[in-house]
């Protein structure tokens, strides 16, 4: 996909997800901070929590965007950070209805006629022990979108043509568990992208500039 002359579509997004083989882990790689902070103690010990994380493509204006969180401030887990709708399964609840009843409640995303495209490489969040499963969709563009109050501090749409290009990625040294980290992070939507989510679009943009 030249990114500088041609815009993406819903056609070359299922492509993308479509691909087989590919190495979506490697594809992480490349906006994975070198640490990420330390793990609790009792990781060793125990199988790491499932999570769930809904990437809902929809084109608008013959553009692809999607949405994302920032997640409020006062959050006991990853409060202040950027991320994709999502959460942890109920009681036999499967992963992916996980993602679409989460991105439900945190931004008022319910599609009439959507259409699943698959996973991407699941992604470990080393702090709290978590392995977090993103789902990729696509469908009609919302109607409107709304914050959840007591989760999300508020809402931005990011364009996938954005995602792809070079320049949206970025490195700075950011201190983290007392730590100077060099880390990279994607400057897309005027936010500042980085750690797990940052990883599994990093893999998605990958995907679409193989097609």
């Amino acid at each position: 996909m030249d990114q500088n002359t041609t815009r993406l579509t819903l056609s070359d997004l299922r492509a993308a997800m479509g691909a087989s083989p590919f190495d979506g882990r490697a594809a992480q790689r490349s906006l994975e901070p070198i640490w990420r902070g330390p793990a609790p103690a009792h990781a060793a010990a125990r199988p790491p929590r499932e999570a769930a994380a809904l990437a809902y493509v929809y084109e608008e204006g013959g553009a692809l965007f999607l949405p994302l969180t920032v997640r409020r401030h006062d959050l006991r887990e990853h409060g202040g950070q950027v991320s994709l709708p999502g959460g942890r399964p109920a009681d036999g609840e499967t992963l992916e209805a996980t993602a679409w009843r989460e991105a439900a409640e945190e931004v008022g995303l319910n599609p009439a006629t959507p259409e699943s495209l698959g996973a991407l490489a699941p992604v470990h969040i080393t702090v709290s022990h978590t392995t977090m499963h993103v789902f990729v969709a696509c469908g009609p563009a919302p109607l409107e979108l709304t914050p959840q109050p007591s989760e999300v501090e508020r809402i931005v749409i990011v364009g996938l043509d954005d995602l792809i290009h070079p320049t949206t990625r970025k490195r700075r040294v950011m201190e983290i568990h007392g730590r100077e980290i060099d880390v990279p992070w994607l400057d897309v939507g005027g936010v500042f992208l980085w750690g797990a989510t940052a990883m599994a679009l990093g893999e998605l943009a990958e995907r679409l500039r193989a097609v």
